[in-house]
């Protein structure tokens, strides 16, 4: 499974660094999808098709749970930049 390399945004803008969160979320839901369900790349884009291969209840219940907890991960990360706010631009 091939990786993208998570970089670190070196900035102090407020707002690119709640995007940042924003823009690597589907690529952490993706990995997470990758390593815990033992999907391919290519597995995981037919899935997304409609034509595409189907999941099964596990498969379906683990991306429920990935999708959860991503979501509260990137709560979490907007919560720390937040209560850092007066010290960025």
């Amino acid at each position: 499974m091939k990786k993208i390399k998570e970089s670190v945004p070196n900035t102090s803008s407020f707002v690119q660094l709640v995007h940042c969160i924003f823009s690597a979320l589907p690529n952490k839901f993706r990995d997470k999808i990758l390593e815990e369900c033992a999907v391919s790349i290519p597995t995981y884009y037919r899935r997304i098709r409609n034509s595409g291969p189907k999941c099964s209840n596990a498969d379906k219940d683990k991306i429920a749970q990935i999708a959860v907890a991503s979501l509260k991960a990137a709560i979490a990360e907007c919560e720390e930049i937040i209560s850092t706010r007066d010290q960025l631009n």
